[in-house]
């Protein structure tokens, strides 16, 4: 039987082959305007989180970090432009792990299995997952992986989570997370958590109902500009803040994990 590290890798591999080598090419550009949204949401999440455990501008230097899961490391540049130095990351793919490293020079890439993180205990301030976990359809090794996390992390550190939350259309090899899994994922930590980022079908259906000529000119009315029939459509974030409040209308699970005093 194939275990779900085999699987991830072939997968991924098969990903790679359909989509000419690159299978983040169309899933992550930000010329799709529904995919820099859904980046400047996670973004938002995390600088808000990370201010909220007490790092400011002038102190982020100080912060070691680790990424569980980066792929081809494109986030980690959104830590280093934060201001963070001290970046380690894991990945299981390879070939992903080498272009993290080539492309990101700043961080420190090891090919690694999150069952298994290879860091002393106590190591790091913060430990961030990104839509990691769900691609991993194996409970045990989503059990093991938070308790490494857990154990990499310092007593007055924190876990980062992002991923996507459990719904309707994902595809076989994707399972969504949500907050009472992550419950028993993390059963002896307090644990902060919100439903954010709008589902991008919603949003692309909306957008591109308010691009419609009667909605363009009730927009006019009440004095909303929009200068070409692409404005809104590159612009939408003030749609993006009512999507949490339809339902079914967010995609992520965002959540600050720390240890309990008594953990150890």
């Amino acid at each position: 039987m194939q275990s779900d590290v085999d699987r991830l890798k072939a997968d991924y591999a098969r990903r790679d082959a359909e989509e000419g080598g690159d299978a983040d090419r169309k899933r992550l550009s930000w010329i799709v305007p529904e995919n820099h949204l859904l980046d400047v949401h996670i973004q938002r999440f995390l600088f808000t989180a990370l201010s909220g455990q007490g790092w400011t501008a002038e102190t982020m230097g100080e912060c070691r970090l680790l990424d569980v899961g980066c792929g081809k490391g494109r986030e980690l540049r959104w830590f280093y432009e934060a201001g963070i130095r001290n970046i380690h990351a894991i990945e299981l793919i390879e070939s992903r792990a080498k272009i993290a490293q080539e492309q990101m020079p700043f961080a420190s890439v090891t090919v690694a299995n999150m069952e298994k993180l290879p860091y002393a205990d106590k190591q790091f301030d913060c430990a961030v997952q990104l839509i990691t976990f769900s691609s991993c359809l194996d409970k045990d090794i989503q059990q093991k992986a938070a308790k490494q996390m857990l154990r990499v992390t310092k007593n007055e550190g924190a876990i980062l989570w992002v991923d996507l939350k459990p719904g309707k259309g994902m595809r076989d090899y994707i399972q969504g997370i949500g907050s009472s899994e992550l419950k028993l994922l993390f059963p002896d930590c307090d644990i902060e958590w919100k439903y954010f980022g709008p589902r991008p079908l919603y949003l692309g259906v909306i957008t591109s109902i308010l691009n419609q000529g009667f909605w363009r000119s009730l927009l006019k009315l009440l004095k909303i500009k929009a200068k070409n029939k692409n404005t809104i459509r590159k612009s939408p974030m003030w749609i993006s803040t009512l999507l949490p409040y339809i339902p079914g209308g967010t995609c992520y699970l965002g959540a600050v994990i720390k240890k309990r005093m008594h953990y150890d």
